[in-house]
This record gives structure tokens, sequence and C-alpha cells, in this order.
């Protein structure tokens, strides 16, 4: 129960009521509107049916807020194919204090077929985000963005691209993922510059039309860049002409030592941070792979970075590695044996995450191999039980596991670099209930007994 004084300030309390779902009633949605008064509106789409009901609901629901559409601030839809037309149908009239706009066609993983919405009247607007659809690329939908988000979309050419970005020139952040071009133009094509851009992500389905685009961006200020590639695409060729060219710029000054260096491996993604006194937030680079027998070339990708970033990172006094799954095994080397090579040219890993657990993890490959050692300096080790079938047997995974690295430290020949652990945490997801069965606790008790009194964490992973 709602004491008369909380209901009363709560329904006179018009920001309250602004963010509006299509999963509520028809009712609580008129009563959100009325309530919210003259405050901006945060609406909020997601269906996942494909029944004519679903057609009909979307439809009444825009209905009933079209009227409001100079108060819309933030709309975030996403349907399944049949009913996107439903969608797009409730995007035609003006929306003159729309700031953020995020569309999802559920469906579709290659949108040609380009929409019209508002008919570029949205003055404000500088989120975008597109996934599986495809708008008419000249519209005033697509100029003065801070930030685009581009996603399962086929462009006419490699071109638009360019002519997407050179109309954003305030853009912060660019991700074009998953899509496709039509032809690619091996022309002189005007150069875009993006002096205030900080990440970059290019996935056009080939690598030498990230190669075409990347000539033609310029971006004078560190800026990360993510990308992916292909079985069979020449990745030593792009590293060296177009990577390490792109991350050149990262470099600190002598007098600036690097303040964390993250590397994260997870089977076919790769991802280098960086952490820099004279810098903001953390700079990174990250390609995945795709395909099969990309394994050779997963290695190389791995090999020609961390040559790349040996030198920087010598003055480095916090190494976080990251480990997910297990990349597979290439025909030279085994996967834990070569990474372990590598890793043994960078300074010695401080903190430790492993984001996936149990025999199918890269952790597990490597203590299995016997290559624990690695892990001697580690103060921090945190586990995400984030996809965990059976709770139970994954505590009794971590703890095994911990108590190796631990043996591993206090077995460490140079007692001057030995550390102990210092803090373990145990991530749990919210929708996993160990509270009733004891586990948790028992957990803790063990681990505890391995590293000390204090020294453990279980933290809900929201």
């Amino acid at each position: 129960m709602v004491c008369s004084r909380w209901y009363n300030v709560i329904r006179d309390s018009p920001p309250l009521w602004s963010r509006i779902y299509a999963s509520d009633s028809l009712e609580v949605v008129g009563m959100a509107l009325q309530r919210s008064s003259s405050h901006y509106l945060d609406i909020v789409l997601e269906s996942f049916e494909l029944g004519s009901q679903a057609r009909d609901d979307i439809r009444t629901f825009f209905a009933t807020l079209r009227p409001h559409n100079d108060r819309w601030r933030n709309v975030e839809a996403s349907a399944r194919f049949p009913w996107m037309h439903v969608v797009t149908d409730a995007f035609k009239g003006s929306a003159p204090n729309l700031e953020r706009l995020s569309v999802t066609d559920q469906d579709t993983v290659s949108s040609s077929v380009e929409v019209d919405l508002f008919g570029g009247a949205v003055p404000q607007l500088k989120h975008l985000t597109l996934n599986g659809v495809s708008v008419r690329w000249s519209s005033e939908v697509v100029r003065g963005l801070k930030v685009i988000d581009l996603s399962w979309i086929c462009f006419p050419s490699a071109n638009t691209i360019l002519d997407i970005l050179s109309h954003s020139l305030q853009l912060q952040r660019a991700v074009i993922r998953r899509c496709t071009t039509g032809t690619v133009a091996m022309d002189s094509s005007p150069s875009v510059q993006l002096p205030n851009l900080s990440f970059l992500q290019l996935d056009l389905g080939r690598l030498e039309k990230v190669d075409w685009a990347l000539d033609r961006i310029e971006v004078p200020k560190p800026c990360s860049f993510a990308t992916s590639f292909r079985a069979g695409e020449d990745i030593e060729d792009f590293l060296s002409h177009k990577v390490l060219k792109w991350i050149s710029k990262w470099k600190p000054p002598a007098q600036l030592p690097l303040d964390g260096f993250l590397l994260d491996i997870d089977h076919a993604e790769m991802i280098v941070e960086m952490s820099m006194p004279d810098h903001p937030e953390p700079l990174s680079f990250a390609i995945e792979a795709s395909g099969p027998g990309w394994a050779d070339q997963f290695q190389l990708t791995l090999r020609r970075l961390i040559s790349e970033f040996v030198s920087w990172t010598k003055t480095c006094t916090t190494f976080r590695l990251k480990l997910g799954y297990a990349p597979p095994q290439s025909k030279d080397c085994s996967t834990a044996q070569f990474i372990i090579q590598e890793l043994t040219r960078l300074p010695p890993v401080t903190s430790l995450e492993i984001s996936t657990i149990g025999e199918d993890s890269l952790l597990d490959t490597l203590i299995r191999e016997g290559n624990a050692s690695v892990f001697q300096s580690v103060r921090t080790l945190s586990f995400s039980m984030m996809g965990a079938i059976d709770s139970t047997r994954t505590l009794e995974w971590i703890s095994s596991t911990v108590r190796t690295i631990n043996d591993s430290a206090a077995m460490s020949s140079n007692e001057l670099n030995h550390r102990q652990l210092q803090r373990i945490e145990v991530w749990v997801p919210f929708d996993v209930d160990l509270s009733e069965t004891g586990v948790v606790k028992a957990t803790v008790k063990d681990l505890e007994a391995i590293v000390g009194y204090g020294k453990v964490f279980i933290v809900d992973d929201i």
C-alpha cells in the first residue's frame, strides 16, 4: 500500500510519468500522457510477436502518441519485419524535439529498402541507431549527428558511408557494423575530416572495403577503432598499413607512462585497451574473426599487436587480462602455448577477469596445460557467472581455479615480486538465486580459507 501523501507526490510529478511503454495498457499510456504535462517523452516499443494483434497494438500505440509528437525526446522502437512498415509509418510527421532515435528490425540482416523518417524534420536529433533499417541517406535525419550506429544494412555504395559521415562533422562515435556495400568506387573520393571522433567501428563485409574507407577518413586526434576480418583475407597487410598507422597516434610521450593496459581475448574477438594520464577515456582496438580456418590469422594479429605495444607497456603498473572462450587451435602450435609465449613479452598480469567459466574457457585451457605461473603476480581476480547453467558446479570450479592461481603465486621463486591475491570478485546475475542453497556462503568460506578473510566479494551482475 502507498500512503495518500506519496500517492499525491507521484501523481503530481510530471517527470515520473514521462517514460511511455508500449507494453503498458492504453489506460496507463493515456494516464502517463496526461500526467507528464508538457514534459518531453521517452518512448519504448518492444514487440516480439508476429500475429496481427501485434500489428494492431503497434498502430494503436503510436496513434495515441501522435498528437504529442512535439514532446517526443527519445524513441526506441523494435519490432518484427512484417510490422516494421507500421513502425516507420508512425514516423511520418515532424518531431521537432527528438534527440535520440533507435529503430530495430529484429529479422532483417541486409536492409536496402530506404524509408523516409519524419520528412527529415528532426532538427534536434543527435543520436541515431538503425538496425536492419535503411533510410533515405540524403535526408536531414542523418545530418548533424554526434552518435551514429548502423548495422545490418546494405548501402548502395561505399561512397554512401562517406557521404553520411561528411554531413556530421561533430561526430563523436560512429559504428557501422555487419553492413555491406554495393560498388566500391576506387577513385579519388574526397576525404572526410572528423575532428571530434573518439570511436570508429567499420565492418563492411570485406577488409578491402574497410581499407578503402580508412584511406578517406581523417581523424587528427587519438581514436579507438574496431573492425573484423574473414578467413583468407590479408590481415597482415591490413595490420601493417592501416591499423598500426592508426594506433601510432596513441603513443604517449616518454614522460607519461601508461595508467593501465588491457588485453581481452574471447574466442574470435580480441581487444587491446590503453589508459593514459593525458587522455580522458581509454583508447581501444578491437578485431573479430569469422569463417572457418582463421586461427593462424588470429595468432598473427595477436603477435603483431603485442609487438607494437610491448615497448609502450614497460612502465605500466596495471595490466588487466580478460579471458573468455578459448580460440581454436592453429596448425602450428596450441592456443595456450602461443598465448603464454606472447604474454611473457608484456608486464606481469596484475588483474585477471574471467568472462567464461568452465572447460570451454581459455583460462581452463591455460591451467590444464600447466601455464598457471603466468598469473603469479595477479592481485585482483574476478569471475562472471553470466550464462552459468549449474551454479553449484560453477562455484566449485571457481574455488579450484583460485586455489591453483594462489598456489602458483606462493611457489614464485622471486619473493620480492610475490603478491598474494588481494581481492576476489564473483559476479552473479540478478536472475540466479543462490540464497536458499547456502552455496554462496560455502564458496565464500572456501575462498577465504585460500586467500584470507575480507578479500572475497559476491557482486550482483545487473
